[in-house]
């Protein structure tokens, strides 16, 4: 697989991502991924989803959000969610144009990842979304994240707000999978995500899993309902 450095502007920071293309020529389709809060570009599971993309010649563009890895911006632009949101926006108008503007898009994300992918896909048609431990709002009534692993000023803090329920319908063609045991976002904001989208949808839960995805069966099983879902939907294969 060819990977091409790219840098681009987003509200005037400078952003780093790394453009992964199929050795074996032109691909027939294109993911954009977004990381975790405490993340960046070069996250494991990021690396992992360009790796099985390009195995089904899909072409996968990471990258790292403001204040993030090498990506220019300090700590408060990294929790500000709407950033996050003009962030992943801006990156696919820089991409998409560059490696085939007709080309069928999908998005991945993990964790807020996830959220910001589906607040993209609110706005823009995209064939297919997978996400994984993708909370549905910040902070309001009933079970949080865990101030335990996010601490609670930027829980509360306005730039990080967001809650996706009221706007979820124009979301379509998504896989959400969460761990039943997370303890950073709660098991019922995948519920909330599956029960507010539209079809087609498609919901898993990891029996025991965690908001990293600890276990390597866990893992593998991923790999294979994540390409499996991108292959179906991006490029009509059905395998």
């Amino acid at each position: 697989m060819k990977i091409e450095t790219v840098t681009f502007l987003s509200d005037g920071l400078q952003l780093k991502g790394f453009l992964h293309v199929p050795d074996a020529g032109n691909p027939v389709a294109v993911v954009f991924g977004s990381h975790g809060l405490f993340s960046d570009g070069n996250s494991p599971k990021q690396c992992d989803m360009a790796q099985c993309c390009g195995e089904a010649g899909i072409a996968y563009f990471r990258f790292s959000h403001r204040g993030c890895g090498d990506s220019q911006g300090t700590a408060s632009d990294a929790i500000d969610f709407a950033g996050r949101v003009r962030d992943l926006e801006t990156a696919i108008e820089t991409i998409l144009p560059q490696i085939g503007p007709s080309l069928p898009m999908g998005l991945y994300g993990s964790s807020l990842g996830g959220a910001v992918c589906l607040a993209v896909a609110q706005k823009r048609q995209s064939a297919a979304i997978v996400t994984y431990a993708a909370p549905v709002r910040s902070t309001g009534e009933g079970e949080l994240p865990s101030p335990n692993a996010i601490p609670e000023h930027i829980l509360r803090h306005p730039a990080f707000g967001f809650d996706l329920r009221n706007h979820l319908s124009a979301v379509h063609h998504a896989l959400v999978v969460h761990g039943s045991d997370d303890p950073v976002v709660p098991v019922s904001h995948a519920n909330d995500i599956f029960n507010g989208i539209s079809g087609p949808k498609k919901l898993i839960i990891q029996n025991g899993g965690d908001h990293p995805m600890s276990l390597p069966q866990h893992q593998e099983q991923f790999r294979k309902d994540a390409l499996a879902w991108f292959r179906k939907y991006l490029i009509g294969d059905r395998r």
